[in-house]
């Protein structure tokens, strides 16, 4: 029975423990669920997305929204093993969300694709098989990024304010050019 491909649902039943190939498959498709559940909604030009909320349908809540995570945090999944991996997506976007304000959609599409590349860089042995070596070389290729960032990297401008809160407001130019004008009136700090 071990020698034999194992699928999640028969992984489950025997055991709590599940083989490192079959959990990177159900991490990878589950991040891909969620990308395709949010692309739809990214950016300026991005549509709403419909959230149904209640366990049946006299309590049934409809719900339109942009909001990255408000529309991870109400997808479920039946297996623990597919609400864990969606559980971290969520914590990640609920922190960019607190700290940033936006990008929660990126942070979720960025995920799907840095672990697809990920997957295929070790598939093809570029890669260590080593979580340790990968958080380590993931750590060198963020902090290059972030110092890239940083040098190329400039002044926030008044319309760069009303760029943003454009987008931020799904194109409400009011909000827009009130968050401009305050932002004129009080400074940039």
């Amino acid at each position: 029975m071990l020698n034999t491909p194992m699928s999640l649902s028969t992984a489950s039943a025997l055991n709590n423990i599940i083989p490192k190939n079959t959990l990177k498959e159900v991490q990878a498709d589950v991040l891909r669920d969620l990308k395709s559940a949010i692309s739809n909604s990214m950016g300026p030009a991005g549509s709403n997305t419909l959230i149904l909320r209640g366990n049946n349908d006299q309590d049934l809540v409809t719900e339109y929204s942009k909001d990255g995570n408000k529309i991870i945090k109400h997808i479920r999944y039946q297996n623990p093993i597919e609400m864990s991996v969606k559980s971290e997506v969520e914590n990640a976007t609920r922190h960019i969300e607190k700290t940033v304000g936006d990008g929660t959609s990126t942070v979720v599409v960025m995920s799907s694709y840095i672990f697809d590349e990920l997957m295929e860089l070790q598939k093809n042995g570029k890669l260590p098989n080593n979580p340790y070596s990968i958080s380590r070389e993931f750590d060198k290729v963020v902090k290059e990024l972030s110092e890239e960032i940083r040098r190329c990297g400039r002044e926030c401008t008044l319309e760069d304010i009303y760029n943003i809160a454009y987008i931020s407001t799904n194109g409400n130019k009011e909000i827009a050019n009130n968050l401009k004008d305050i932002y004129n009136e009080y400074g940039m700090d």
